[in-house]
């Protein structure tokens, strides 16, 4: 793939645990940052960020420091959020009732688990299919063209509507969900040439 990795170990809501909707919707946005640094950190797209950042000193180690940030605030309030929830039972009926109001719990959130997971499967069938019979330059300027970043934009669309909701529920997930928001503006400068 010219910019972006797709591990085939990324998880982004783990189905193999017996979990409750608190459970699944934590351990996913515990998994977040780990997984979205998983898609971008790779040599190419290191490469592209420190060639057309340098003139506005935006380089590769700022980028990814800034997702150790986020990361590091979002840990913070899921921690808090796990002590809260470990210490009463009220707290952690509060914070399911929290998530059944923006659809995360039952068949709502089952839908989103298949919609996410689907959407990653597709994404690593079509790198499977995928060649790249170009030079790494026109790869980082006509990689947008490519099936797979058009599967990629369909995934970041539905990671979108689920981090827009649970961003209300879930403190300091509001900074991951700015970092991937800006790691797709670099997907379209680059689309863009």
């Amino acid at each position: 793939m010219a910019i972006l990795n797709v591990p085939p170990e990324l998880k982004w809501f783990d189905k193999s645990k017996e979990s409750d909707s608190v459970e699944f919707v934590l351990d996913f946005a515990n998994r977040l940052p780990i997984n979205l640094e998983q898609i971008f950190k790779n040599d190419r797209f290191i490469f592209f960020l420190n060639k057309i950042g340098k003139d506005y000193e935006v380089s590769a180690d700022l980028f990814f420091s800034a997702l150790t940030e986020a990361t590091e605030i979002l840990s913070r309030n899921l921690n808090e959020i796990r002590l809260t929830n470990e210490g009463s039972e009220v707290n952690r009926n509060n914070f399911r009732t929290g998530l059944a109001n923006i659809g995360f719990t039952g068949d709502s959130l089952r839908l989103k688990i298949g919609t996410l997971n689907l959407l990653w499967k597709k994404v690593e069938r079509t790198k499977r299919r995928q060649e790249f019979p170009f030079s790494i330059i026109d790869r980082i300027i006509f990689f947008s063209k490519r099936p797979l970043v058009r599967v990629m934009r369909k995934l970041f669309g539905c990671l979108n509507d689920i981090l827009g909701s649970l961003k209300g529920v879930i403190p300091g997930l509001e900074a991951i969900k700015e970092w991937k928001d800006i790691s797709e503006n670099y997907l379209s400068i680059a689309e863009e040439g």
